[in-house]
C-alpha cells in the first residue's frame, strides 16, 4: 500500500475448500492491484485509474444435502443473540461521492460450478423419502468457464449525473465454456452503459454465445430440449437494451 501514489496490492491469497468438499482451492487470487489518482482523494470525483484481477480461479460446489462450500466459510450464529441496539438518531444526509473507474479488468479467470443437489427435492411430510439414486442415475450440473476476460473503461457512478451528457462506460467480455462432448462453447459480450445513479442505468449490449453443449444441462433444461432445438448444442445471438 503507497498512500502517495494511491496504489494498493495484494497477491497469493488461496482459500482452500473445506472439509467435505474434496480437494483443490474455492478461491485463488495471485494478484489485484488498485490505482487512484491521489490529487482526487480530497476532491470529486474520485478517479480510480485501474483495477486489476489477473487468474483468479473461483470454484463453487454444492453437496447432496443442499450445503456450499461458502457456506462452510460462515461464521456461525451464536445460540442466543444480544437484544438490538435501538434506533441511533439519523445523520444529516451527505452529498454523495461521485466514482469514476477508469479502467476495470478482471484477466483470465476461470470458474467453475458443481451441484449435486439438482432434483434432490425433499419429499412431502408424511410420505416415505424417495430411494437414493444410483450413482449412474445421480444427476449432476457442472459448468467450467476458462480464459474469461473483462474490461470495463470509464464507468461514472454519480447520483447526480445526467445520462444524456455523460459519455458511457464500454464493457467486453469473453469467455472460452469447457465441454467434453462437442469442444468449448465461446462466450461474448459488449455493451455501453451509462452513468451509475440512482436508479438501473441505460445499457445498450450484444451478446454472442456459441456452441453452448446442452448435455451438461440436463439436470436443469425440461426433457424434450435437445430434440425440439433439433440438435446438442445452442448457437444464440441477441442485442438487449435497458433505457
Amino acid at each position: 500500500f503507497n498512500p502517495f501514489r494511491g496504489s494498493l496490492g495484494l497477491g497469493a491469497l488461496k482459500v482452500a475448500q473445506p472439509e467435505g468438499f474434496g480437494e483443490g482451492v474455492l478461491l485463488s487470487l495471485p494478484r489485484l492491484a488498485v490505482r487512484v489518482e491521489a490529487a482526487s482523494l480530497v476532491s470529486s470525483p474520485l478517479v480510480v485509474e485501474e483495477v486489476a484481477l489477473d487468474d483468479l480461479e473461483i470454484n463453487i460446489i454444492r453437496n447432496a444435502d443442499g450445503t456450499l462450500n461458502t457456506d462452510a466459510l460462515s461464521p456461525r450464529k451464536a445460540a442466543a443473540e444480544p437484544p438490538p441496539a435501538p434506533p441511533a438518531e439519523p445523520a444529516a444526509e451527505k452529498a454523495a461521492q461521485s466514482v469514476l473507474v477508469k479502467r476495470l479488468s478482471i484477466s483470465n479467470l476461470s470458474f467453475s460450478y458443481t451441484d449435486r443437489a439438482i432434483g434432490k427435492e425433499s419429499a412431502p411430510e408424511g410420505s416415505a423419502p424417495a430411494a437414493p439414486a444410483s450413482p449412474a442415475e445421480e444427476k449432476v450440473l457442472s459448468v467450467r468457464v476458462k480464459d474469461f476476460d473483462l474490461l470495463l473503461e470509464n464507468l461514472l457512478i454519480d447520483p447526480s449525473a445526467d445520462p444524456k451528457a455523460s459519455a458511457p462506460a464500454s464493457l467486453t467480455i469473453t469467455a472460452r465454456l469447457l465441454q467434453e462432448a462437442l469442444g468449448d462453447g465461446r462466450l461474448g459480450v459488449f455493451a455501453r452503459i451509462g452513468p451509475i445513479g440512482k436508479g438501473v442505468p441505460p445499457v445498450n449490449g450484444a451478446l454472442r454465445l456459441i456452441g453452448l453443449e446442452l448435455g451438461p444441462l440436463d439436470a436443469v433444461i425440461p426433457a424434450g430440449t435437445t430434440a425440439a432445438l433439433g440438435g446438442d448444442a445452442l448457437d444464440l445471438t441477441a442485442d438487449f437494451s435497458v433505457a
